[in-house]
């Protein structure tokens, strides 16, 4: 099953239920790296849809793997930009990469630039695909 890696302004549409019905619809294996949830999770009542959105997901902890992988991604990056991509961007990057050892991987962002430039630096970038949310 080709899976779908959601970036912080993809869970924004993550609320809508035509939007995730029609990635759900396609075939995709929703993921979300938890680390994920630290750019958009605030506590607040308008959170709820959100959280019914995330029921349609698998929700990806960070581990030990995936944070050195998304480090020496950033790391590949650094030299070549005037800034490096944010550690999150950068793990999204890296849980995509690993996906991608099994199937094809669609990332959704709004921020293409950094994610194009992080998966430059994977072992696995033919597999994977960024799109704009």
């Amino acid at each position: 099953m080709p899976v779908c890696v959601l970036d912080s302004t993809a869970l924004d549409e993550l609320g809508s239920p035509e939007w995730r019905l029609a990635l759900l619809e396609s075939g995709y294996d929703l993921v979300v790296p938890t680390v994920v949830l630290a750019e958009r999770w605030t506590g607040r009542p308008q959170d709820q849809l959100l959280q019914v959105g995330l029921r349609s997901t698998r929700r990806l902890p960070l581990d030990e793997a995936r944070a050195n992988a998304a480090g020496e991604l950033r790391d590949k990056v650094s030299p070549t930009r005037r800034r490096a991509p944010s550690a999150v961007d950068a793990v999204v990057v890296a849980v995509a990469d690993h996906e991608a050892r099994r199937d094809r991987v669609l990332v959704l962002t709004a921020d293409l630039a950094d994610f194009e430039a992080l998966r430059a630096h994977t072992s696995n970038g033919r597999r994977i695909t960024i799109r704009r949310t």
